[in-house]
């Protein structure tokens, strides 16, 4: 299991009247209200803190601790083993700490539902209970809040240390091919690979023209894993197969031999909801290196599995039939022998994690940002770094600089990560780059977006082939000058479309039916400078283009001002 940690200011007080108080101010300060202990010096008290923290321990929470009261959303409750409160010393000051286990990764509104239950616990139930109670010290008593209602915040270990995040590049699952529904010409095809993002859904949705609330198909391509795709089933929810990959791709050797095994025990052919609850069943999995009975027999009656052979003496042990043996335990226990192995699982209360109260698992939220950028600063110590969502207002940004501790973002830092449903435009972000201008182009595309009409402005993207920043902040500005065709896939489809705006005829027109569109719009996508893209048909339409940024040097986009 994975562990993160949560890291949040400590409140750390004393009475006024004490003598621990006077060191702090106290005389100072009404009677009634307590004297805060500043985090620097409260370092000196970790020992103490830490063995109260431990006698708030109750046996009912178990290994779980604080998870035994999470009563919210099922997928979080069974990725998050445990919750344990505890404290941590962090560049000379004391810092409170959710010391959370995992069996998989968090989604971004599965981490905003856990961070809202520690907060939760932190202000009302746990947090509060601490709070009442005093701690002794040699120098007096002491009071702990994890909580405060003025200056309460809480972060990942790697937002309050600047570490970066590393990348991890997870095998692919599946392959996908997603259609739109009910498609008036030849369906586009969006391709995915799974596990994938949720920015990468809504790119591959737009390569398939796929609108809100529309119907699509699934089709699954390619495996990684052979033996899953007979299980299978035609046209599968996306992302429940998503939440499957995701799971699979997680897995460790040991899991991934452990999981063929179990999917091999069912009694009936497991689809993908039961698939992934049997990812959260592989604890008791255990593996023997036998490929058959025999091996198995001699394996168990070797190391003292096999009871009525304890006192047997060598002679009698070396007439074992131990192909027989292996077999009567195969069976008894339910094993299956893989290429190379044997695996059981012992008989154990299932953890079930699907259906969700019999819905299939939704689509996360849309992302409010344009960019994910992770943000270093490559002469920091460790090349600490963030991650910042664009577009950015100036505060937000400012609040960036000081926490990475640099003076400006475009001279001091490199941003070496990107997340975004425009993949085209991953290639535009080369190190160093002008943070003013990048969060420019963030906030026109918020717009374009708000309008429907990103799918054109990708489009307009594979058409100029923009790689310099400067272009795709000009290309947003000039939309206009592009006429978009999305619905066209083929020059046939071009071809039916414009035929019948120029004549002003009708598909159910008598002989249309033997018209040659394919080679009438091969022949007009010529003539007019329209390129077929991935996510629709699109050309220049010669209107003039106005100038937002002026690039150092001359690096124009191909097609520009036609």
């Amino acid at each position: 299991m994975q562990t993160i940690k949560f890291y949040s200011p400590l409140t750390v007080r004393c009475e006024p009247n004490s003598t621990l108080g006077e060191n702090y101010g106290g005389e100072y300060i009404d009677m009634h209200e307590y004297v805060d202990i500043p985090s620097s010096e409260a370092v000196y008290y970790k020992d103490e803190i830490l063995a109260a923290i431990e006698k708030m321990n109750l046996p009912d929470e178990g290994d779980r601790g604080l998870m035994v009261y999470f009563h919210g959303d099922q997928a979080v409750a069974q990725k998050v083993y445990s919750a344990h409160p505890t404290v941590e010393e962090y560049e000379g000051e004391l810092w409170g700490v959710m010391e959370v286990k995992l069996r998989g990764r968090l989604t971004e509104a599965e981490t905003e539902a856990l961070t809202d239950f520690i907060t939760g616990q932190y202000s009302d139930g746990y947090g509060e209970s601490l709070e009442q109670h005093p701690i002794k010290t040699d120098d007096g008593e002491i009071y702990v809040s994890f909580w405060d209602s003025e200056g309460f915040s809480i972060q990942t270990e790697q937002e309050l240390k600047n570490l970066p995040v590393p990348v991890v590049e997870k095998p692919k699952e599946f392959s996908v091919a997603l259609k739109a529904a009910d498609y008036n010409y030849a369906p586009s095809v969006g391709y995915l690979d799974l596990p994938a993002t949720q920015p990468e859904i809504l790119d591959a949705m737009d390569r398939a023209r796929v609108r809100d609330g529309q119907k699509y198909t699934v089709e699954i391509r390619d495996v990684h894993r052979e033996y899953i795709l007979p299980l299978m089933p035609e046209n599968p929810s996306l992302y429940e197969l998503n939440y499957l990959a995701e799971r699979l791709s997680e897995l460790n050797d040991f899991e991934a031999v452990c999981f063929e095994g179990v999917v091999q025990m069912e009694k009936e052919a497991p689809d993908p909801a039961r698939l992934i609850n049997l990812t959260y069943n592989l604890d008791d999995c255990q593996i023997a290196e036998a490929k058959n009975d025999a091996e198995l027999g001699r394996f168990y009656a070797e190391n003292d599995f096999v009871e009525f052979l304890d006192d047997v003496s060598d002679k009698v042990f070396a007439l074992i039939d131990f192909g027989k043996l292996g077999h009567s335990m195969r069976e008894a226990e339910n094993g299956v022998f893989l290429k190379n192995c044997y695996v059981v699982q012992p008989v154990a209360e299932q953890n079930l994690l699907f259906p969700y109260d019999g819905n299939p698992p939704k689509p996360e939220a849309e992302p409010e940002y344009i960019f994910r950028l992770y943000a270093i600063d490559p002469n920091g110590a460790a090349a600490s770094g963030m991650w910042l969502e664009l577009p950015l207002d100036e505060d937000a940004l400012a609040q960036a600089e000081r926490r990475l501790g640099v003076s400006s973002m475009d001279s001091d830092c490199v941003f070496t990560q990107c997340v975004s449903e425009i993949p085209q435009l991953n290639a535009a972000f080369s190190g160093y780059e002008d943070i003013g201008e990048l969060n420019d182009l963030a906030h026109r595309l918020s717009e374009i977006k708000a309008n429907g009409e990103l799918p054109k402005y990708k489009a307009a993207l594979e058409l100029t082939m923009c790689e310099d920043l400067s272009d795709c902040v000009r290309l947003a500005d000039n939309l206009n000058a592009y006429d978009y065709y999305p619905e066209a896939v083929t020059a046939a489809d071009y071809g039916e479309q414009e035929f019948f705006a120029i004549h002003g005829l009708r598909p159910d027109d008598e002989g249309m039916e033997h018209f040659n569109y394919a080679a009438f719009g091969k022949e007009h996508m010529q003539a007019s400078g329209v390129v077929s893209t991935p996510y629709g048909m699109i050309r220049g339409n010669g209107l003039e283009q106005t100038l937002v940024y002026e690039p150092e040097q001359d690096n124009s986009c191909q097609q520009m001002g036609m």
